[in-house]
């Protein structure tokens, strides 16, 4: 005879583990600076920071958004957040490099 109930906690103990392992996931992604650098392209990529303008646009933003509220519901956004301020810093590093060399190069009389 079926038992609802043993098949309830079945689910239940399914569904944790795989909560489980999507968290761990998330979280060995977002320990790394690699991982957390991967994440932040991600989002660039699929338009998370602008506007949509086009379905397929809406359809990569989706996924993205969802990866995002994912690392919200499992209690990471604090690492989402450190990654966005690296992205952030080494975008501002790559233009002061380029700034600076193009300041080095006008002081020498070259133009690109």
């Amino acid at each position: 005879m079926f038992d609802a109930n043993a098949n309830a906690a079945a689910v239940g103990r399914v569904n944790r583990r795989i909560k489980e392992r999507h968290r761990s996931a998330y979280v060995r992604v977002l320990e790394t600076p690699e991982g957390r650098a991967f994440l932040m392209e991600l989002a660039e990529i699929c338009g998370l920071y602008e506007p949509v303008e086009t379905p397929e646009a809406e359809g990569m933003r989706r996924v993205v958004v969802h990866i995002r509220k994912e690392v919200e519901n499992l209690g990471l956004i604090d690492k989402w957040q450190r990654a966005e301020k690296e992205t952030a810093d080494f975008k501002n590093e790559m233009k002061r490099i380029l700034e600076q060399t193009e300041q080095e190069e006008h002081e020498d009389g070259i133009t690109l």
